[in-house]
C-alpha cells in the first residue's frame, strides 16, 4: 500500500464518524507486519484524539491475527518474578515523579503561582465544571476553613529531588533470530517507554497497544518481556496520577484502567503455579493494603484491576481472598475508592467461569453489604451528603443484579429504600434508581398499596420538579416506568383511596399559571423527602427557569405539562375502566366531571390544562379499544358533549387576555402622553376607543408627534414605536396561539375519542390554525401527529369530502418557506443566476407552517403506507411529475415527492429523470436547487438506481462549457450527493473525478462548490479502493466504468503509476519522427491533467520540444471525438508561423492549424488556430465567442501581471481544459504563478490578497537582511508549502537531465572596469536622481531625476557615456559630456566595449583575431580558452545598444571583416524568422545582434555556439531564455556564455537580484516536477483533506455524530495568566463519558479476552 494511501486512511482513523473508523481501521488491519508499517500505526496510538487511539489499536489487532503461529511458544520459567516480587511501592512513589497529563516543560510556570482562597475556588469550581452563580459551588463539600488562605505553587517544587521513570532498554534483543520477532520486540520496547511518557495520550495508548499484543501474540513473548511488562504496568499504576473528574461521577482514571487491563490479560495467560503470577497477586494485595489517605488512588487502582480480574478468573483461594478484600473496602472513607469496590464486585455478575452455586453466594454477600449501606439511616445520609457518584454505583450494582439474576426480586422494603433516593435536583442518582425501580416493576412483585402510591408519587413529583436542561432521559424513563407500572397493577391502582383522592390534586399541576410558576406540594399531594411544611412552594422545572427568557420558559413549561399530561392519562384511564363506585358514583362519571369545571372556567390555562389532559387520555382511551383482553369501557359521552360546546362556543376572551390587554392600553396611554410632552398637541392626537384600533391609534400618535418633535427626540421616539408595536403583536400572537391550542386539543381529543359530528369545519378548522401557527414542536406533534391521519380516515367517505382542500393547505405549506424551498421568484436577477444554494445559503426551515405540514404529511405516509393513496386519492395529483405540467405546479410536486419518498419508498421512473434533468441547467438556482435536492432524497433510497437514470446527465452537463447554469446543477447535486458520506461507499469512484474536473471551472460558485464536494469524497476513496464493493442495482455499463475508476485514487495520488504512452497510440504522427522518453511522458501527463479535468504547465527546459509534446495532445483529442471544438494557440507574434510549420511537418496528414486570419470563414471559426497576444486585443469579438477545446498559451510567463489588460483578456476567454507552454513560469517573483494559476485554475491559489498573505509576505519578510530566524524559518515554510500545492501541475525537465547527448554550457562572468569618463558621469548621473537631492537647498534650474529613470540611465551608461546623451541635455549637464566629439564616440570610453573586443578576438571573430590569440586576459580574473573559430549572439537590453554595436562592427572596431545581422524591434515580424533561418543557415555570417525582447524567447538559434551579454535583465529568467537559443536540441558545440559585469556599478546589485529570484524560483519548481514519477500529489489530495483546522467538517450527515460538549480549558498556572501554554494543556481534548463506558466496560473487556 502506497505511502500517500497510508497517510489518508490513517486520517481516517480521526473520523468523527464510527464508520468511517471501522473501515479504516479494518484496511489498515490488512498490513503486513513491518516496522514501517507498525510505525504508521505507532502514529496514530499517540494521537490526541480518543477514538483515533482506539481505531489504531484494533488495526494493530488486525496485523497481529494474520502473523502466523510460531514453531515454539513461550515457556514461563521458574525464576520468572523474582524482579517483580521486590517491587516496592513506596520507593517507586518517594523515587519517580508522578505521571500526570502532559509533559512537564508544559508545566512550567515562568515564576511561581501565588493561589488566593478565591482563586482557588474558582479554580476547584472550572475543574469541576459546576457554576457558582446558579448556586452550585464547591463550597457544597469544601468549606473555606478547609482551604489555605494562600497557596504558592513552584512546578519546580513539586518535583524536586524526583527522577523521570526511566524508560526500558531492551534485554533480550540478543537472543533473537526471527525477523518478526525482531520487529515485535522492538515495537514492544517502544510501547514500554510510551507508558513511562509525560503525556497521557501516550501513556493510554501504550497500554491499548499492549492489551492487543499479550492478547494476540503473549505465545511469542520471551519471559524476561512479559516480566519487563508486569514491572512498566505497576510503575505505571503507582505513578499515574492523571484523573478525570468532569463525568458528573467519580474520578476516572484512563491510563490506569487500560493498564489495569493490560495486567489481568497478562494473569490470564500466565499459568497460575508460576512465581510471576503469585508475584502479580501479591502487588495487588499491596497496592490495596495502602491506607494513607494521600495514597487513595493506589487503592482505587488496585480495585480497578481486580474489577477486570473478577470477570474472567476462576474461583480459588486467592480469589475468594482477595474478593473479602474488596467487599471491605465498599467503606472506605474515600468515595472513588468505594465506588471503585462496589464496580469491582459488580464484574462479578460477568464472570461466567464461576459455577452456579459460587456466583450465587458471592453475589449474595455483595447484595447483603449494598442493602446494608442502604439500610441504615446514618449511612444513608452520609451518602446523600458525599459525591453522589458511591451512590450511584451502589444503584448499578442493584442494576446490574436485577438483570443477570432472573429470580432477583425487591422486597417491599427495598423498593422503598430505592423510592428515598429520589431527588429532582440529582439527575444521575434519580436515573439509576428509575432504572432500578423499572427493572423491578418487570419482574411482578405484590407491592402494598402505600409502596405503589409512594412511588407513583415521587414519579410524578420527579417530572414536575426536574430541571429541563439535561433531563430528557429521565422523564421518559418516568414515563415507561409508569408504563410498566400500569401493566401489572392497573387493577389495583383504581381502589387504592390515595389515588383517588389525589388524581384531581394531580391534574391541578396543569392550570398552572405560568407567570406564579410555583406548586404548593402539600396541597397537590407531590411532597417528597426534602420538601418543607413551613415552605411548601416549590418551582415548576426548579429554580433553573429563572434563568430563561420568556419564550424559552413558556416552551419549556407547556412541554412540561405534556409530559404531565400523558403521566396522568393511563391512570385516569384505569380509574375510568375499573367500573368501581365511590361514594355513590361510579368512578368513569367523576373522572369526566373533574375536568368539566375547567373546560367551563374562563381562564386560559385552565381551560388548557384539562384540554391537554383529555387530549391525552383520549389518545389512550382509543388504543385500548383495540385490546380484546379487557372489556370495552362505557363510552364518555358526557365528556364529549362539554368538548363539544368548548369547540363550537370557544371563549371569546379569557381572564388573562382581559389583564394583558390592561397592560397593553397602559403602555398605549403611556406612548401617548410621551407623544404630548415631545409636542404633540393632546386634541390632535386620537382617543382610546373601540372605534380605533391600537395600532391605528399608535401609529396616528406617531406620525403627528414626528411633525412636532426637535430632531434629537426622534430616535427615542422611533424606539418607543418599535417596542409599542411589538408588544402589540406578540401579545396577539400569543392570545391566538393559545386559544388555537386549547380549540385544537380539543378537537384532536373528539377524534381520538371517536367522535365525528355532523358539521366538521368548526373542527377542522382549529387543526388547520394550529398547522399555521404552532411553533412548539412538541405541541404540534401532540395535537396534529395522530389527528390529521385519523380525520382523514373517518372522513373519507364523507360527502362532500374535506380532503381535496387538507391535502391542497398541506402540500402548500410545505413550500411555505422561502428559505428551506426557495421561491423561485426571488432568484429570478441575472446576478442570482450561478449561485449554487446549498453551499452558500443556510438551508435551515423556518417557517412554522412548512414544520408543521411536513410533519403532517410524514405522520399520513407512517400511518396509512401505500394505502395512502386510497384514503386520499388526491394526493395522487401532487405526486405527479408529467413533461407538460406548470412550472409551478412541477416544483411544488417535486417537494412533496421528496417528503414522502423515503417513507413510501417512491422513486422517479426514466421518463421523470429525464424532465428532471432538464430543470437542472435551469438558469434559476432556486429550480436548479430544488430538483437536487429531490434527488439526492431519492439517492438515499436506492443510489444505484438514481445513478443509472442520472449519472450520464451529470457527466454531460459538467462538460458542456457553454451551460454555465448546467454545471452549476450538476456539480449541485454532485454537492448534495456527497453528503451521503458513508451512503456513497460503491459510487464515490464514479462521483470524485466528476467534482476533480470541475475545480477548475471559469465559474467561481461551480469551484467552491467542487471543492467542497471533492474534499468530502476524498475521505471515502481509500475505503472503496481496498473493499471495492460493489453498489446494488448498478447497470452494467456504470459497474464497468465504477471498475473501471477504483484506481483512481492510486492514480491521482502518484501519476508515475500511469501506464506511459506509446508512439503508436498518437494518431496522424509521422512515421519516421521519434519521439523521446521524456517526450512521450510529458504527453502521459498533459494526458492525465486532461483525464481529470485539470489544468497545467509544461515548463520544460528551452529547447526541449514542448510545442512538439503539446501538438501530439492536441492530435489525440482531435481523434477522441468525431467533432471536437477548436482549440486555440496563443504565443508571441514572431512564433505564429513556427506553430503552423510545425504542424505541418510532424502532422502532415492532419486538417491544418492555421492563422487567426487564415481561420475565420464568415464570422465562425472552423479549425485549431494560432494568434498573437498582439493580435487578441483586435480579433478579441470573435475569439470570446468561440466555446474552445483548449486554450494554450505559448511562453505563458507573459500573462504574469494581473493588472494588464491582456491578462483580462486571456483570463476571460472559456474553454474546457487549459495549458501553459513556459521554461520559465516563474520570472520575477512567486506571485507569477497565481497570476498563471488565475487562468489555469482559478481559485486554486485563493484570492489575490490572501495569496499575499499567506505566500508574499513571508517570503519578501525573509529576504530582508534584517530578518529574524523566526521570519526566515516561515518565509522558507512558505516557499516549501506553495512549491507542494502546485508541484503536481507543474512538470519541468532540464536538458542536462534528459539530454546528455547535448553539449555542455559554460557560464563565465567577464568582469569590466569602469573608464574614468563613465566613473564622473556614473556620479553625476547619481547625484542628479531626486531622492539624493529632496533634502538639499536647489541652485539654478538643475532637473531631477526619478528613481527609475536614473537606475536605465546608470545600466545605458556602463555600456557606453553616448547612450546617455538624452539624459545629459534633460540635466543640462551636456557640457560636460559632449556626444559629438569624435573622441567621445570611440569604444575606448567603455570598459565593456573593451571587454567586448577581447572576447571576439579569442572567439577568433574578426582577420585580426588569430594575431592577438597571445595575449592575456588574466587581468579580468578569468581564463579563456583557445578557441577555434566561433560564431556569437550578442544580446542587449536597448536598441540603441544594438545601432552602437552595428556602427562600431561597421567601423571595424572590433576587428576587420566581421559580418552580422541584427534582431531588434526595426525588423518587422513577418521577417524575422528569415532572419534567423539566414543565420543559421549562413556559417560565413559571424554575429547576430539581438534583444532579449525580441530575440530571447521561442527561437532556434543552434548556428551560434557563444553567447554574450552585454547586458543585464532584472528578471534573470530572459537571460535564461536567451542562453537557450543557442544550447538546445540541434546544438553539437560546446556553448560558451560570457555575462559582461561592470564592477562598482548597478549591475552587480542587478546580479545579485538575479540570484535570488533564481533561487526562489528554484525552489518553487525544483526536481520534483522533472518526472510525473516524482511527482507526489499528495499535496493535491492534502487541500481537500479534512483536517482537525478545517474540518466542513464535513456533514451534515444524519451519521454524523452530535458535538461533544467541550470541557473548560483553566489549570492552575493559567491563574497568572501566561505560565501554561493553552495550546499544549486542554482539557477540552478530553472525551465523553460514552467513551468510558465502551472502553472500561466489562462486556468489552471480555469480548478482548476471549478473542
Amino acid at each position: 500500500m502506497g505511502d500517500n494511501r497510508l497517510s489518508k486512511l490513517g486520517i481516517l482513523l480521526e473520523s468523527k464518524n464510527r464508520a468511517l473508523r471501522q473501515e479504516a481501521a479494518g484496511i489498515l488491519s490488512k498490513l503486513s507486519f513491518t516496522s514501517s508499517n507498525l510505525s504508521t500505526i505507532h502514529n496514530y496510538l499517540q494521537n490526541q484524539s480518543w477514538d483515533a487511539r482506539v481505531s489504531a489499536a484494533e488495526a494493530l489487532a488486525g496485523i497481529l491475527k494474520n502473523l502466523p503461529k510460531p514453531s515454539q511458544t513461550t515457556s514461563i520459567s521458574p525464576s520468572c518474578g523474582q524482579r517483580l516480587e521486590l517491587l516496592s511501592f513506596m520507593d517507586i512513589i518517594s523515587s519517580y515523579q508522578p505521571l500526570l497529563s502532559c509533559e512537564s516543560e508544559d508545566l512550567e510556570a515562568k515564576s511561581p503561582v501565588v493561589l488566593s482562597k478565591s482563586e482557588q475556588r474558582n479554580l476547584i469550581d472550572q475543574h469541576l465544571d459546576l457554576n457558582a452563580t446558579v448556586g452550585i459551588s464547591s463550597k457544597m463539600f469544601l468549606p473555606d476553613e478547609e482551604m489555605q488562605l494562600s497557596i504558592t505553587m513552584s512546578n519546580n517544587q513539586i518535583r524536586e529531588n524526583k527522577q523521570i521513570l526511566a524508560k526500558k532498554s531492551s534485554e533480550c534483543d540478543s537472543e533473537i533470530n526471527d525477523e518478526t520477532e525482531h520487529v515485535l520486540n522492538e515495537f514492544i520496547h517502544q510501547l514500554l517507554q510510551d507508558l513511562a511518557n509525560q503525556k497521557w495520550q501516550n501513556r493510554h495508548g501504550g497500554a491499548l497497544a499492549l492489551q492487543k499484543i499479550i492478547i494476540h501474540v503473549f505465545d511469542r513473548l520471551p519471559d524476561v518481556l512479559i516480566e519487563n511488562i508486569a514491572i512498566r504496568i505497576f510503575e505505571v499504576l503507582a505513578l499515574d496520577k492523571f484523573n478525570d473528574f468532569m463525568t458528573g461521577s467519580n474520578a476516572i482514571a484512563p491510563v490506569r484502567e487500560s493498564a489495569a487491563q493490560c495486567l489481568c490479560l497478562l494473569l490470564s495467560k500466565i499459568p497460575n503455579e508460576s512465581l510471576i503470577y503469585a508475584s502479580i497477586l501479591k502487588q495487588l494485595k499491596e497496592l490495596l493494603a495502602m491506607k494513607d489517605e494521600k495514597l487513595w488512588q493506589c487503592r482505587q487502582t488496585a480495585l480497578i484491576v481486580f474489577k477486570y480480574h473478577f470477570s474472567i478468573s476462576e474461583s480459588s483461594q486467592d480469589f475468594n481472598e482477595m474478593f473479602q478484600n474488596v467487599v471491605q473496602n465498599m467503606n472506605d472513607s474515600v468515595d472513588e475508592v468505594a465506588s471503585a469496590a462496589v464496580l469491582a464486585l459488580s464484574a462479578l455478575f460477568a464472570n461466567s467461569k464461576l459455577t452456579q452455586n459460587e456466583l450465587k453466594n458471592f453475589v449474595n454477600t455483595v447484595m447483603q453489604n449494598v442493602w446494608d449501606m442502604l439500610r441504615y439511616q446514618d449511612n444513608q445520609a452520609q451518602l446523600k451528603e458525599g459525591v453522589n457518584s458511591l451512590l450511584v454505583d451502589l444503584l448499578r450494582i442493584i442494576e446490574l443484579w436485577l438483570k443477570v439474576d432472573e429470580s432477583s426480586k425487591l422486597d417491599n422494603e427495598q423498593f422503598s429504600l430505592i423510592i428515598d433516593l429520589f431527588d429532582s435536583s440529582f439527575i444521575s442518582r434519580t436515573s439509576q434508581a428509575i432504572m432500578c425501580i423499572n427493572l423491578a416493576v418487570s419482574k411482578y412483585v405484590d407491592l402494598n398499596n402505600e409502596i405503589l402510591y409512594k412511588l407513583v408519587k415521587m414519579l410524578y413529583r420527579i417530572l414536575i420538579f426536574v430541571p429541563p436542561s439535561d433531563s430528557a432521559g429521565l422523564l421518559n424513563l418516568c414515563l415507561s416506568t409508569l408504563a410498566k407500572m400500569i401493566e401489572f397493577y392497573e387493577e389495583k391502582i383504581p381502589i387504592i383511596q390515595e389515588f383517588q383522592q389525589s388524581i384531581g390534586y394531580w391534574l391541578g399541576c396543569l392550570i398552572l399559571e405560568h407567570k406564579r410558576a410555583e406548586i404548593d406540594v402539600y396541597l397537590h399531594c407531590i411532597d417528597g423527602p426534602s420538601s418543607s411544611r413551613t415552605s411548601p412552594a416549590e418551582t415548576f422545572c426548579s429554580e433553573e427557569i429563572r434563568f430563561l427568557t420568556e419564550q424559552e420558559k413558556n416552551n419549556v413549561f407547556i412541554e412540561r405539562k405534556i409530559l404531565a399530561a400523558r403521566f396522568l392519562s393511563p391512570i385516569i384511564n384505569s380509574m375510568y375502566r375499573s367500573g368501581i363506585i365511590v361514594m355513590e358514583q361510579p368512578l368513569y362519571l367523576s373522572i369526566q366531571l373533574v375536568c368539566i369545571p375547567y373546560l367551563r372556567s374562563t381562564s386560559l390555562y385552565q381551560r388548557l390544562g384539562a384540554a391537554l389532559a383529555l387530549n391525552c387520555w383520549a389518545r389512550i382511551y382509543r388504543r385500548a379499544l383495540t385490546r380484546t383482553d379487557i372489556k370495552e369501557p362505557q363510552y364518555p359521552l358526557v365528556i364529549i358533549k362539554e368538548i363539544e360546546k368548548c369547540v363550537w362556543n370557544p371563549v371569546e376572551v379569557y381572564d388573562e387576555v382581559g389583564s394583558l390587554i390592561n397592560f397593553l392600553t397602559t403602555e398605549c396611554n403611556e406612548f401617548r402622553q410621551y407623544c404630548i410632552r415631545k409636542g404633540a398637541k393632546k386634541d390632535d392626537l386620537p382617543a382610546m376607543n373601540e372605534q380605533v384600533s391600537m395600532e391605528d391609534m399608535i401609529r396616528s400618535s406617531y406620525e403627528i408627534c414626528m411633525k412636532k418633535c426637535k430632531q434629537e427626540d426622534v430616535t427615542a421616539l422611533n424606539s418607543r414605536l418599535a417596542y409599542i408595536e411589538d408588544l402589540i403583536n406578540s401579545t396577539k400572537s400569543g392570545i391566538r396561539i393559545n386559544s388555537n391550542r386549547i380549540n385544537a386539543l380539543l378537537s384532536s381529543s373528539l377524534l381520538y375519542f371517536g367522535y365525528i359530528p355532523e358539521k366538521l369545519t368548526p373542527m377542522i378548522r382549529p387543526l388547520i390554525e394550529c398547522t399555521d401557527s404552532e411553533g412548539n414542536t412538541k405541541v404540534a406533534e401532540e395535537i396534529l401527529h395522530d389527528a390529521v391521519p385519523l380525520l382523514l380516515s373517518y372522513t373519507c367517505q364523507k360527502n362532500p369530502c374535506p380532503h381535496p382542500k387538507i391535502i391542497k393547505q398541506l402540500c402548500n405549506g410545505l413550500i411555505s418557506c422561502k428559505n428551506f424551498v426557495p421561491d423561485p421568484d426571488l432568484w429570478s436577477t441575472s446576478e442570482k443566476e450561478l449561485t449554487i444554494i446549498s453551499i452558500n445559503q443556510n438551508i435551515e426551515e423556518k417557517s412554522l407552517k412548512s414544520k408543521n405540514c411536513r410533519m403532517i404529511v410524514q405522520a399520513m405516509c407512517d400511518h396509512f403506507s401505500l394505502n395512502i393513496l386510497n384514503i386520499c386519492p388526491d394526493l395522487k395529483n401532487f405526486l405527479m411529475l408529467e413533461q407538460d405540467q406548470d412550472l409551478e405546479q412541477y416544483l411544488l410536486n417535486i417537494e412533496v415527492v421528496r417528503t414522502v419518498s423515503i417513507r413510501l419508498k417512491n422513486l422517479p421512473t426514466e421518463q421523470e429523470a429525464e424532465i428532471m434533468s432538464k430543470y437542472l441547467f435551469n438558469k434559476n438556482p432556486a429550480i436548479r436547487f430544488r430538483i437536487a435536492r429531490c434527488i439526492s432524497t431519492f439517492a438515499l433510497i436506492d443510489l444505484g438506481h438514481i445513478l443509472n437514470l442520472f449519472y450520464e446527465k451529470i457527466v454531460k452537463l459538467l462538460s458542456n462549457i457553454e451551460s454555465d447554469h448546467g454545471r452549476c446543477g450538476a456539480i449541485e447535486l454532485l454537492y448534495l450527493l456527497s453528503g451521503l458520506e458513508h451512503g456513497l461507499l460503491g459510487a464515490t469512484s464514479l462521483l470524485a473525478p466528476l467534482a476533480l474536473s470541475s475545480i477548475s471551472d471559469k465559474v467561481e460558485h461551480v469551484r467552491e462548490t467542487a471543492a467542497s464536494t471533492f474534499r468530502k469524497l476524498i475521505a471515502l476513496l481509500p475505503l472503496e479502493h481496498q473493499d471495492r464493493r460493489v453498489l446494488p442495482n448498478l447497470n452494467e455499463k456504470l459497474l464497468k466504468k465504477y471498475h473501471d475508476s477504483l484506481d483512481f485514487l492510486n492514480v491521482l495520488s502518484c501519476p508515475g503509476n500511469l501506464p506511459g504512452l506509446t508512439k503508436e497510440e498518437i494518431p496522424g504522427l509521422r512515421n519516421d519522427v521519434n519521439l523521446r522518453a521524456y517526450q512521450l511522458e510529458g504527453i502521459t501527463w498533459m494526458m492525465f491533467l486532461n483525464r481529470f479535468g485539470l489544468n497545467g504547465i509544461l515548463a520544460d527546459d528551452m529547447g526541449l520540444g514542448k510545442t512538439l509534446q503539446t501538438l501530439c495532445l492536441l492530435a489525440i483529442q482531435l481523434h477522441a471525438q468525431d467533432s471536437p471544438p477548436p482549440s486555440l494557440i496563443v504565443c508571441p507574434k514572431t512564433l505564429v508561423n513556427h506553430w503552423c510549420n510545425e504542424w505541418r511537418k510532424y502532422f502532415p496528414q492532419e486538417k491544418p492549424i492555421r492563422p487567426i486570419e487564415n481561420a475565420i470563414i464568415g464570422k465562425r471559426i472552423f479549425s485549431n488556430v494560432v494568434i498573437s497576444y498582439d493580435e487578441l486585443k483586435h480579433h478579441y469579438h470573435l475569439i470570446s465567442t468561440v466555446r474552445w477545446h483548449y486554450i494554450i498559451l505559448d511562453e505563458g510567463h507573459c500573462i504574469r501581471n494581473p493588472t494588464t489588460q491582456l491578462f483580462e483578456t486571456i483570463t476571460s476567454l472559456v474553454s474546457k481544459h487549459r495549458l501553459i507552454l513556459s521554461g520559465t513560469p516563474v520570472q520575477n517573483s512567486p506571485a507569477d504563478l497565481w497570476a498563471l494559476f488565475r487562468f489555469l485554475m482559478p481559485g486554486y491559489l485563493s484570492t489575490k490578497s490572501a495569496f499575499h498573505s499567506k505566500y508574499m509576505k513571508p517570503i519578501l519578510s525573509c529576504r530582508s537582511h534584517k530578518a529574524s530566524e523566526q521570519q526566515t524559518k516561515e518565509g522558507e515554510e512558505a516557499l516549501s508549502q506553495l512549491h507542494r500545492q502546485v508541484l503536481p501541475f507543474i512538470l519541468r525537465r532540464l536538458k542536462t537531465d534528459v539530454l546528455k547527448e547535448l553539449p555542455e554550457k559554460v557560464v563565465q562572468d567577464y568582469i569590466c572596469q569602469l573608464t574614468d569618463v563613465q566613473r564622473k558621469l556614473y556620479e553625476l548621473v547619481v547625484d542628479r536622481c531626486s531622492l539624493k537631492r529632496e533634502n538639499t537647498i536647489e541652485h539654478g534650474n538643475d532637473t531631477k531625476l526619478s528613481p527609475l529613470h536614473t537606475l536605465i540611465a546608470l545600466r545605458k551608461l556602463v555600456d557606453h557615456p553616448i547612450l546617455i546623451e538624452d539624459v545629459l541635455n534633460l540635466t543640462g549637464d551636456c557640457a560636460s559630456f559632449n556626444t559629438n566629439l569624435a573622441k567621445n564616440q570611440s569604444i575606448e570610453l567603455s570598459g565593456k566595449m573593451l571587454a567586448l573586443k577581447e572576447i571576439l578576438t579569442e572567439c577568433q571573430i574578426g582577420r585580426d583575431a588569430k594575431s592577438e590569440m597571445g595575449e592575456s586576459s588574466e587581468e579580468h580574473g578569468i581564463d579563456v580558452p583557445a578557441l577555434s573559430s566561433h560564431r556569437a549572439l550578442i544580446f542587449c537590453q536597448w536598441r540603441s545598444s544594438i545601432a552602437l554595436l552595428a556602427r562600431f562592427l561597421d567601423q571595424g572596431d572590433f576587428g576587420a571583416d566581421i559580418s552580422y545581422l541584427r534582431l531588434d524591434g526595426t525588423i518587422p515580424p513577418n521577417d524575422r524568422q528569415n532572419v534567423v533561418d539566414k543565420f543559421n543557415n549562413d556559417p560565413s555570417i559571424d554575429l547576430l545582434l539581438l534583444t532579449t525582447h525580441i530575440g530571447g524567447v521561442g527561437l532556434t538559434l543552434t548556428g551560434a555556439d557563444v553567447v554574450i551579454f552585454l547586458d543585464h535583465d532584472w528578471n534573470p529568467v530572459k537571460d535564461l531564455q536567451a542562453i537557450d537559443r543557442a544550447h538546445r536540441l540541434g546544438q553539437t558545440k560546446t556553448v560558451n556564455v560570457y555575462r559582461l559585469i561592470t564592477q562598482g556599478s548597478i549591475e552587480e546589485k542587478i546580479m545579485r537580484y538575479q540570484k535570488f529570484k533564481s533561487d526562489t524560483a528554484n525552489v518553487l519548481v525544483g526536481a520534483d516536477n522533472r518526472s510525473i514519477s516524482s511527482m507526489a500529489t499528495d499535496e493535491l489530495l492534502d487541500l481537500f483533506s479534512l483536517d482537525s483546522s478545517n474540518k466542513e467538517d464535513s456533514s451534515n450527515s444524519e451519521a454524523e455524530p452530535v458535538p461533544l460538549k467541550r470541557r473548560r480549558n483553566t489549570v492552575a498556572g493559567n491563574v497568572t495568566g501566561n505560565a501554561i501554554g493553552g495550546d499544549k494543556w486542554s482539557l477540552a481534548e478530553l472525551w465523553d463519558g460514552s467513551q468510558y463506558e465502551q472502553q472500561h466496560s466489562i462486556t468489552s473487556f471480555l469480548e478482548q479476552a476471549n478473542q
